[in-house]
């Protein structure tokens, strides 16, 4: 008994860490207060404060190494510009705002102190990659069979009240939006959590279960099909393979490509049983555990085959093979089939003002109702629309005219025939009858819902809303340039100023709404917190840890940049933890001088933080 209260007593940080993630997560899924026992920003706040009390004691056991560090200085900035912005601006803000800056300070803090021990550092990356790959297998289970998810259920509503086993999983076709309710944050958790797991693969002990999460990361990242987590995923590897060009690259190249594939294997077997009913649910799992099988055999012979002459024909074979799918993926066209459960079809393009002619192809002559829409940025946003063509055709071969208005670029065209037939080619002419483009009506190789993804300037409007985000945003921080509109202000303040109805919490942008809660002032803090921190990580680039840590905040920066994932408390939580283990294990300090000096602001600080959150 005593080995295990030491060996908790030794790892209370990571253990409160872990349980952090674990309930943070689970409250902040959409579900109204009246299924909760406790209500959600009680719930939360509840925890944010044991969350700001440990810091202060995490502060004053070892603050000699925690304030030996220049980053810190910058999030202190970042925080405190979010207090002036409050004192000046005096609105009756929801304390739950100010969670952005608070959060990641106390997280840089506990980072720090977690990592005060070399020890440690694997045992806090471990931490937070059990917990993001823990949300993702939860988040494959909920969507399937419910084997662990209605034991796990239990658990949440015995300490949140929260009936979990109501929450919707599975978004649009087989796409899994998780636990988290939203499939372009859950994406961007598995995005951090598949580099910490192949780091771990190479560098951990324990290389099993490294192996587990990395293949459930990556498996969970494919489930959620998201485009800007995926455009932002391949920049972060194309720089993480970059960096590591006289570092192993073949070995990591292995890892990479065969945990590639053994994902595609799971998620292509198992899509088929997300969202439905019977047997087939338990699918999804058991090609996770099938792919894990193999995954893990191959890696014991890892050795043996990195030694092999074959090694990097091998890889060269697998880009090339991996090169060539995808550019057939993207350019073979099939022919659209309407079934009797599937009797409508979208297309999209865009075009400039003026008059066109599109003329579509079908196998047989039915009746066909035909619409075409026009559509601004500004429409976009509200989900309205133009219809520039609405008529009943007839015939094999049909033509469509229609005049696009000013700014009508993102056009769609819905086909619905009476009966099953199967549409082979739509072509668009100009008034001159001159061929302008073949519309690309159905890639042979892609479900329909995820060319829904690849679609956003027509059936799907998240991309085109963004821009009118953007724009609103930078009208709200004009309001107020030097320090904001204070913590929040977009969501308060948007209607002031938007030209189209739409309903949002965020501009979509994390340095939009910086500039918008704090000015310039935060905004700089902001920008200087995170160039420190690259600097850092070019500085000490012989160190791999470190550039890892780069490649997650490269990361994570990048997909804020087009979504809300700074909204939500974990993910906040995370870059503090990396920016912290980016300072802790590097060779940054501050002057003996100026450590006691900075321990008195990191503490104040911290009592604001304590006494803010339970006003």
């Amino acid at each position: 008994m005593n080995a295990i209260y030491t060996k908790i007593k030794d790892n209370i940080l990571l253990i409160g860490v872990w349980l952090l993630y674990f309930f943070l997560v689970c409250v902040n899924m959409s579900s109204p207060d009246n299924l909760r026992i406790v209500p959600y920003d009680t719930f939360n706040s509840v925890v944010i404060t044991i969350f700001n009390f440990v810091t202060i004691m995490v502060i004053i056991k070892s603050f000699s190494f925690i304030a030996k560090s220049k980053l810190i200085i910058f999030s202190e900035l970042f925080l405190i510009s979010y207090y002036v912005s409050i004192y000046f601006n005096r609105p009756d803000y929801s304390k739950n705002v100010i969670w952005v800056p608070m959060m990641i300070f106390n997280a840089f803090i506990l980072a720090r102190a977690i990592c005060n021990k070399k020890e440690n550092v694997e045992k806090l990356l471990i931490t937070l990659a059990s917990v993001l790959s823990f949300i993702g297998l939860v988040s494959i289970d909920m969507a399937s069979c419910k084997f662990i998810a209605a034991y796990m259920g239990l658990i949440i509503k015995l300490f949140t009240g929260l009936n979990f086993m109501t929450i919707k999983i599975v978004e649009t076709g087989e796409r899994i939006k998780s636990i988290m309710t939203n499939p372009n944050m859950f994406a961007s958790f598995m995005g951090v959590g598949i580099f910490i797991s192949l780091y771990l693969c190479e560098h951990s002990k324990y290389k099993k279960l490294a192996v587990a999460m990395l293949l459930i990361d990556v498996v969970s990242f494919m489930y959620a099909f998201s485009l800007g987590a995926t455009l932002m995923l391949a920049g972060a590897f194309l720089i993480y393979f970059i960096v590591n060009m006289k570092n192993s690259l073949a070995k990591k190249l292995f890892i990479v490509l065969t945990t590639g594939v053994i994902s595609v294997f799971c998620v292509g077997t198992g899509i088929k049983g997300i969202g439905v009913a019977g047997f087939i649910t338990y699918v999804p799992l058991i090609s996770l555990f099938v792919g894990f099988v193999f995954l893990l055999g191959i890696f014991e012979k890892e050795k043996d085959i990195l030694s092999s002459k074959f090694i990097k024909p091998f890889i060269i074979a697998v880009c090339s093979v991996g090169i060539i799918v995808l550019v057939l993926a993207f350019t073979v066209i099939g022919k659209v089939k309407f079934t009797e459960n599937a009797l409508e079809k979208s297309l999209s393009v865009r075009l400039n003002s003026g008059e066109y002619v599109l003329k579509l192809e079908f196998d047989d002559a039915l009746t066909y109702d035909i619409e075409v829409q026009g559509q601004t940025f500004e429409q976009a946003s509200s989900r309205n629309f133009d219809v520039l063509y609405n008529e009943n055709v007839s015939g094999s071969n049909v033509e469509v005219p229609f005049e696009t208005m000013e700014n009508n670029r993102a056009i769609k065209v819905t086909i619905k025939p009476e009966g099953q037939v199967n549409l082979l080619s739509a072509r668009l002419y100009d008034k001159n009858d001159s061929l302008i483009k073949k519309i690309k009506i159905n890639y042979l190789l892609i479900p329909d819902f995820v060319e829904n993804r690849l679609s956003p300037f027509s059936s799907n409007q998240n991309a085109l809303q963004r821009f009118v985000f953007f724009a609103d945003g930078l009208k709200i921080w004009r309001l107020n340039p030097l320090i904001g509109k204070g913590p929040g202000a977009f969501f308060i303040h948007f209607r002031d100023v938007q030209t189209t109805q739409y309903n949002t919490w965020s501009s979509h942008n994390f340095f939009i709404d910086t500039l918008c809660d704090s000015g310039l002032f935060g905004a700089i803090s902001l920008i200087s917190m995170i160039l420190f921190a690259i600097y850092l990580v070019i500085k000490n680039r012989n160190n791999e840890f470190i550039l890892v840590l780069g490649v997650i905040l490269i990361f994570m920066v990048a997909h804020s940049m087009i979504e809300i994932n700074f909204i939500y408390a974990p993910y906040m939580i995370t870059l503090g933890l990396v920016l912290g283990m980016i300072s802790s294990n590097s060779d940054e300090k501050l002057s003996k001088g100026g450590i006691d000096n900075n321990f008195v602001i990191i503490l104040v600080l911290s009592l604001i933080n304590v006494v803010f959150n339970v006003m």
